[in-house]
């Protein structure tokens, strides 16, 4: 499950966008807890809901699969529906993504059987670019950097990269590389300096992005990483946090911590030099700014 949190321009306070893994939509006043809206959408695939809503300015957009619109812009003060794209789609498990080409603003969905990509204004459909992933799960979150589109996933489809380019009003799609020299099968990388790190099925690993190279791995079990100033934070699935300078040279941990067990397949978020980690029943706070 998954939620976002957008203020009101009007000065009416903060609401969190929440989306859960049976499909209950509802958005609350962050201030007070009151329930604003909800709806529910039965389309949920096999493990459940597991992509976050993404708000854009008054829209809350979430990927539900199914008839009648597998992505749908709302109103994020009404719920209402603006807008919808795609029909009879399945649902992925990866969160909607933006990003602007040629000074348009667009939002990709990866979902079940491929990654369609949408005008954020209008709901427009202008590319889609089949995918196909075991039991479809499509999970990794896509990655837009200079004109380009990353998809990946995980068991034996691996991922790749696409050129984007403008023609007669829509996207299209001309491959670039793909490979299995990431299987992400819920790990979305992070982009930094031209490359992608990510743990994925086998290792941790560095792969330029434009190329595919596999600039270096680590043998390790499953995880999740992010980066903040520079800097990779990672968690293994085991529970063990490590910190160190991102770098397509190598990995060398400056900091490493067994700070939970059982599984832990939640990416970790930092804040204000803290890092907040949870597996499935515990949520654990570290000071890492020392």
């Amino acid at each position: 499950m998954g939620r976002r949190h957008a203020g009101d321009a009007d000065g009416r306070g903060w609401q969190g966008v929440h989306h859960g893994g049976a499909g209950d939509g509802v958005c609350h006043d962050a201030g007070t807890g009151k329930k604003v809206w909800s709806r529910d959408y039965e389309n949920q695939p096999q493990w459940g809901y597991s992509g976050s809503v993404l708000v854009r300015g008054d829209l809350a957009i979430v990927a539900t699969g199914g008839k009648g619109g597998a992505v749908r812009g709302l109103d994020r003060n009404l719920g209402t529906e603006v807008w919808t794209c795609g029909s009879d789609d399945d649902s992925g498990y990866a969160t909607p993504y933006p990003f602007t080409f040629n000074g348009v603003e667009y939002v990709c969905a990866f979902l079940g059987n491929g990654a369609v990509v949408a005008d954020i204004k209008t709901g427009k459909e202008v590319l889609r670019i089949p995918w196909k992933t075991d039991w479809k799960v499509n999970a990794a979150t896509p990655i837009f950097h200079d004109g380009h589109l990353w998809l990946g996933s995980g068991y034996s489809t691996g991922c790749g990269v696409y050129k984007l380019s403008v023609q007669n009003g829509a996207l299209s799609a001309k491959e670039v590389w793909q490979s299995t020299v990431m299987l992400n099968k819920f790990q979305t990388p992070v982009l930094f300096e031209g490359h992608l790190y990510a743990f994925d099925e086998r290792a941790f690993k560095c792969v330029n992005f434009m190329s595919g190279e596999q600039k270096w791995k680590r043998r390790g079990e499953n995880g999740t990483v992010v980066l903040a100033d520079g800097h990779l934070i990672a968690l293994s699935e085991k529970g063990e946090l490590f910190v160190g300078r991102a770098s397509a040279e190598g990995f060398e941990h400056t900091g490493r911590a067994a700070i939970l067990d059982d599984r832990c397949w939640t990416v970790p978020t930092v804040i204000n030099g803290k890092v907040y980690a949870r597996n499935l029943e515990r949520v654990v706070c570290f000071d890492i700014s020392k």
